[in-house]
């Protein structure tokens, strides 16, 4: 489907609220341009690693309050002026890798963990999610920019002890409350 081919000078496009449930291959094909996209409050439950195919200056996607439950591992790998993605209030269990973000937000999902998982961000949200070992933090501390951490509400409640030392000197605000 080429339904925006013709769109090439597009920057923004908002798709929100259209019950959208499957993207097709090359759904986005002729955006080039685009920097922004909102899908959020749709009812999309994967996006697979040609989701975003040919959004080469997209820089903001939004995909908050959908059905996501699985995102294939490249989903987001060649999407190199991505810095903000909004995946709130999904049904998210494992993260792809984000190498290029600056603001990721992830609450109000089923994350368990975020080991393995190539994230670099300044701003990360995992608010509400399911998160159980406070040893996640010393991976999530090795993100070398990382500034704002927001962990709060999640289901910690054992901590594996780990031969690292937490170590960030970027870390300005962490919010691990109830």
């Amino acid at each position: 489907s080429l339904i925006f081919q013709s769109l090439g000078n597009l920057e923004s496009l908002n798709l929100f609220k259209n019950k959208i449930n499957q993207i097709q291959r090359q759904a986005f094909f002729g955006l080039g341009n685009l920097r922004t996209l909102n899908l959020s409050s749709n009812l999309l439950g994967e996006l697979y690693d040609y989701t975003f195919e040919g959004l080469h200056s997209i820089m903001y996607i939004d995909l908050q309050q959908n059905h996501i439950g699985m995102i294939g591992d490249q989903s987001f790998r060649k999407l190199v002026n991505l810095k903000i993605i909004d995946l709130r209030d999904n049904a998210i269990k494992r993260l792809p890798s984000f190498p290029h973000l600056t603001s990721a937000f992830l609450g109000d999902n089923k994350l368990m963990s975020v080991a393995d998982r190539a994230i670099t961000a300044t701003y990360l949200e995992l608010e509400r999610n399911w998160l159980a070992d406070l040893g996640d933090l010393y991976i999530l501390f090795q993100i070398p920019d990382l500034q704002f951490i927001f962990l709060k509400q999640n289901r910690f409640s054992n901590c594996v002890k780990s031969a690292s030392v937490i170590e960030n000197n970027q870390l300005i605000y962490m919010d691990l409350g109830e």
